[in-house]
């Protein structure tokens, strides 16, 4: 339970936070930074409160994913990434899932490849042929990460589709532009 102390100390940051968030400048959309942060204290209130029983360390919980949401090594999921600057790949995307970790994944998140986009650039990224109703994905390999496997998006059915483009090629475009 809280103290009355620690509730105004909450009362007075989320105060600040308002006003912060009311004055950002030059933010693509505020609203949607809002919806993300509800989202995030949603799932860490389900973490917390529902996940995590009496008694444990909520670091020791583990969190399962029931096997038919649980995307495979090769697949490209669909993962809550959390807002990030502008130019890092943020909220809800589609990512490869490069290595699985039991509880955490290593990923690369993927862009969407429309009429307009660039060209792929050789640097740091890597055009991908995939079974979403797109078809095909760009890697971006600057965006790699480790996420908790929390961040799969549920909500969204089917939540990962296989990968056609062979995984020996991409895991050469890796090694080729990360490890060398």
């Amino acid at each position: 339970m809280l103290s009355e102390k620690e509730k105004q100390l909450i009362d007075t940051k989320i105060g600040f936070i308002k006003k912060t968030i009311k004055g950002l400048r030059h933010y693509d959309d505020p609203c949607k930074l809002v919806d993300e942060i509800d989202k995030w204290l949603y799932e860490l209130s389900y973490f917390h409160n529902k996940i995590v029983k009496d008694g444990q360390n909520p670091s020791d919980v583990i969190y399962n994913l029931p096997p038919s949401e649980r995307p495979k090594e090769g697949q490209i999921a669909y993962i809550n990434l959390r807002r990030g600057y502008p130019k890092e790949t943020f909220d809800d995307h589609w990512c490869y899932i490069l290595k699985d970790y039991g509880t955490k994944y290593l990923i690369i998140p993927t862009t969407s490849i429309k009429p307009d986009s660039g060209e792929c650039n050789p640097l740091y990224e890597m055009d991908i042929i995939d079974k979403t109703p797109a078809g095909k994905s760009r890697l971006q390999f600057t965006d790699m990460r480790s996420i908790d496997i929390m961040r799969v998006c549920r909500s969204v059915h089917p939540n990962y589709y296989n990968v056609i483009t062979d995984r020996e090629d991409i895991l050469k475009r890796i090694q080729d532009l990360i490890l060398t």
